[in-house]
C-alpha cells in the first residue's frame, strides 16, 4: 500500500472550519445590520481611495484628545538623527528632505499663533519623478495628514496637492507635547480619515 501525505487537505479543511466559524460570528454579532458607525468609516476609506483595484488595506487607529483618527497610508517617514535636537519646536526649524519619497516637508510656524502652521511640500531635485509616486493617488484633492515620531502625533494639518501630484500645501497645528518630550527616531507622514 503507497503512504500518501494528506497534510494540505487536512490544513485545508482546518482553515474551512475557521473560515466558516469567523463567518458565522460575524453574521451574529451584525444580525444583518452593520452600525452606522462603521458605514460611516467604510465611506470615508472609500471616498480617500481612488484605487480601481481591490486592495488590502492596514487601517491604524490614533486617539488624539480623544478624537479618533484612522491611518490609511504612510506616505514618508525617516529616521531623525541624535542631533536633530531635544527641543519641539527644533523639529520643524529646517526643511525635512523625505529622500525616499521624493519630496521636502518644510513647516513654518504662522506669527503671533502658538501652534499654527503652514506646511509645503516640494519635490526634491534629484528625485522629482518619486514625489508622483507619494502623492499621485491623491493628485488635485485635498487629504487630511497627520506627522507622527515614534508612533506619537506631533503636527495635524490638511493639504491640498496638485493636480500634477508634484507639489502640496495647506495648513495645521503642531500637537503640544510636554516640554521634556524629545524628538527623534521615526519621524512619518500618514494620510488619515477622521470617521464622523
Amino acid at each position: 500500500m503507497d503512504k500518501v501525505d494528506i497534510t494540505n487537505q487536512v490544513m485545508e479543511m482546518y482553515d474551512a472550519e475557521i473560515i466558516n466559524n469567523i463567518f458565522i460570528q460575524a453574521k451574529n454579532e451584525l444580525n444583518n445590520n452593520i452600525p452606522e458607525k462603521h458605514v460611516k468609516e467604510l465611506r470615508g476609506i472609500i471616498q480617500h481611495s481612488s484605487l480601481n483595484e481591490l486592495t488590502a488595506i492596514s487601517l491604524i487607529p490614533l486617539k488624539v484628545n480623544n478624537d479618533l483618527k484612522i491611518i490609511i497610508k504612510s506616505i514618508a517617514s525617516i529616521e531623525l538623527l541624535a542631533a536633530a535636537g531635544s527641543l519641539l519646536g527644533s523639529w520643524y526649524s529646517q526643511p525635512i528632505n523625505f529622500g525616499g519619497a521624493g519630496f521636502t516637508l518644510d513647516v513654518r510656524r504662522i506669527i503671533n499663533t502658538n501652534n499654527e502652521v503652514d506646511l509645503y511640500i516640494m519635490p526634491n531635485e534629484m528625485h522629482e519623478g518619486k514625489i508622483k509616486n507619494s502623492l499621485g493617488v491623491y493628485a488635485g484633492k485635498n487629504i487630511e495628514i497627520v506627522v507622527t515620531n515614534n508612533g506619537n502625533i506631533i503636527l495635524e494639518a490638511c493639504l491640498y496637492v496638485s493636480e500634477l501630484a508634484n507639489l502640496a500645501e495647506g495648513s495645521g497645528k503642531v500637537i503640544n507635547l510636554d516640554e521634556s518630550t524629545c524628538v527623534n527616531g521615526k519621524l512619518s507622514i500618514n494620510v488619515i480619515i477622521i470617521p464622523s
